[in-house]
């Protein structure tokens, strides 16, 4: 999401004004391949795809590269980079200079990046990763600076400027924050011409082979430290560019998202979270609210809230999302009656974020639950397989996609992904473990079905006990496995009754579903 306080606006029309202003240059006129360069890579950031902005998409679309292309043994994409971001610092050292709005393509990232130039009075650089328009400032927003360089090593210079724009571009996409970057800061820093809630700052070591990155996530009115870490890596066998990509998604998904330290913090402080004007993103915060919780009270009070946004605000995708999952839940766990979460609904209200966010994971992976519900499988696959393609090394949704993968009968894909988002994700969603325990499961592995069971205590829904009641019971444990019906019971009371409706929600597989209710009958829980 972009933000603009200044005097002129960035717009995706303003911009792409100001690409034709520079395409009639007689430099780029002279130069074809420049020109289709820097036509494509503005283009393809306006519309969102700036993560995916590779120099093999670049190679096969601008340059007609085979599908063969291999940038080890032909550096055209490279080389044509280095001399498109020479040519527009001499279009704005000379024609370029009074020119209301920059276009730059900075080092270590093929994104283009748009600010506001001297003549539009303001120096503010913003991120244009989600949608090139200006809006009112209705989220939080984070201020990313450059990463101070501190290896003196000329060829890690660029490594700072590089990783806060991957960042910035990764924390774009998280779609509930107002992400700015700034570039060539002079010494001390200037003063925002826009005041942001938080900054993201730090900075970049050598030491011999290592290469270290120190980043915090900092208040800006009052500079308290929220959250700091490090990221180590070896310059013998890190790729720099893949080594900044890697940093920068595993960073932002500590920052950013319903699990990352922004919403949670805000969540968890009425005080500050008051502070945003927009009861659309209040509204949004209970929805993170709920899904840490997951309880009827919080359930309720997020369905309220983002009704009452909905109606409001029905251009805000992200609420339209929240309210579907929130319409899923209540389908797939009965928490309350189901008249009032028609599947139709949540069906409408989850095509209704994908279409206002096509490029947002989140949305994305909603829809596909809700298809899921409807055993539209075919389509929900495609809906999660859509979501990875955006964006495959995030962190911020990989575990989603393990655990939707896994439920969907992709197995080995989910597995992987799920257990690579436990790993390097410490904000991880615990409901993962549920796509590694039916993973188990599924390989009549039931001691480590078990041991994965372990992980799920403390949700305070069904499912909780039911993975161990099933397990217990498919290992004969059929004492244990009693206890655990027993608090199946107590939370559901009626599900023998509704208990294949309620697997058949999650568990796809006809035999699954046999084996799971197989071992729930060893507990004495007899399905109707």
């Amino acid at each position: 999401m972009l933000r603009s306080d200044h005097d002129y606006q960035l717009s995706a029309e303003t911009i792409r004004l100001q690409l034709d202003r520079i395409l009639q240059h007689p430099e780029f006129i002279a130069t074809e391949r420049m020109r289709n360069l820097l036509a494509y890579v503005v283009e393809e950031t306006l519309a969102g795809n700036a993560r995916t902005l590779k120099g093999y998409t670049i190679a096969t679309d601008v340059f007609g590269r085979d599908e063969d292309f291999d940038a080890s043994r032909d550096p055209v994409v490279r080389v044509q980079a280095s001399r498109l971001r020479q040519a527009l610092e001499r279009y704005y050292l000379v024609a370029g200079g009074d020119d209301p709005i920059r276009i730059d393509i900075p080092k270590g990232s093929y994104a283009a990046l748009f600010s506001i130039g001297s003549g539009g009075k303001a120096d503010a650089i913003v991120a244009s990763n989600i949608r090139a328009e200006v809006v009112e400032p209705a989220c939080p927003s984070v201020l990313v600076r450059p990463l101070q360089d501190c290896t003196r090593n000329p060829e890690l210079a660029y490594l700072g400027t590089g990783m806060a724009t991957e960042l910035a571009i990764e924390l774009g996409n998280c779609g509930d924050l107002c992400v700015m970057l700034y570039a060539n800061e002079p010494e001390g820093g200037p003063t925002p011409t826009v005041k942001p809630d938080f900054t993201v700052e730090g900075s970049v070591f050598a030491h011999g082979t290592t290469i270290k990155v120190i980043v915090q996530l900092v208040s800006f009115a009052t500079g308290e430290q929220l959250w700091a870490d490090t990221v180590k890596a070896s310059l013998d066998e890190a790729d720099l560019l893949s080594f900044q990509e890697k940093a920068a998604t595993a960073i932002a998904a500590h920052i950013g998202g319903g699990e990352g330290i922004i919403s949670r913090t805000l969540a968890d402080s009425p005080d500050r979270s008051s502070a945003y004007a927009s009861a659309s993103y209040r509204a949004i915060l209970k929805g993170y609210t709920y899904q840490h919780q997951v309880d009827s009270e919080s359930y309720l009070a997020a369905l309220q809230a983002l009704h009452e946004a909905h109606q409001a605000d029905p251009g805000n995708g992200l609420v339209a999302t929240l309210l579907a999952l929130l319409f899923a839940d209540n389908i797939s766990l009965e928490f309350f009656d189901l008249e009032q979460t028609p599947l139709e609904d949540a069906l409408g209200l989850a095509l209704e974020g994908t279409r206002l966010h096509p490029s947002n994971q989140f949305c994305r992976l909603v829809l596909a639950r809700v298809l899921m519900i409807a055993d539209d499988l075919d389509a929900a696959r495609e809906e999660v397989f859509a979501a990875h393609a955006l964006r495959p090394d995030s962190l911020l949704f990989m575990d989603v996609i393990g655990y939707l993968l896994t439920l969907l009968g992709e197995w080995d894909l989910g597995e992987r992904l799920a257990r690579n988002a436990i790993r390097r994700n410490p904000h991880h969603r615990q409901y993962v473990r549920y796509a590694t325990w039916l993973n188990s499961f599924r390989q009549a592995d039931y001691e480590a079905a078990l041991n994965e069971t372990g992980w799920l205590r403390g949700f305070g829904f069904f499912w909780d006990p039911i993975s161990r009641a099933a397990t217990l019971g498919q290992l004969d444990r059929a004492a244990q496995s009693k206890k655990a019906v027993a608090e199946v019971l107590a939370l559901k009371p009626d599900f023998a009754a509704r208990g294949r409706t309620l697997i058949h929600h999650y568990v796809k597989d006809p035999d699954m579903q046999g084996r799971l209710i197989e071992g729930l009958a060893v507990g004495g829980l007899l399905l109707d």
